[in-house]
């Protein structure tokens, strides 16, 4: 009879713990499945706005955009430039999200694909 007292203790140790496992892997799926549960239809249509709204701010396309900041910051990384665009005021405010001129092209440019 003593034997079965440490026992007990492991066994509910034991199902408390793969409860535990089994209830955050349930909560982490549930996550992950809110996470797409937007269409891919979408997600594109995100960032065909972004490009439209490009469109009414720029002559330039996105691709141009870019590689004209690319050229003029040569040997810059593309976080340096953004940095340099907040720091310059260069800024658009686009879908109520307010971004550096450069990363609203890198956007723009993916929303030109779709």
């Amino acid at each position: 009879m003593k034997n079965e007292q440490p026992v007990n203790r492991m066994r509910r140790a034991l199902c408390l713990g793969s409860l535990l496992i089994s209830t955050s892997g349930a909560a982490f799926t549930s996550a992950a499945k809110q996470s797409n549960a937007l269409p891919k239809q979408a997600k594109k249509l995100d960032y065909y706005q972004f490009y439209l709204a490009w469109q009414r701010l720029s002559s330039l396309s996105p691709q141009e955009y870019i590689n004209q900041r690319q050229h003029e910051h040569r040997g810059l990384k593309s976080s340096e430039i953004v940095k340099l665009d907040f720091e310059h005021q260069n800024v658009v405010e686009i879908e109520s999200f307010i971004l550096s001129k450069y990363e609203a092209a890198f956007i723009a440019h993916i929303g030109s694909f779709t």
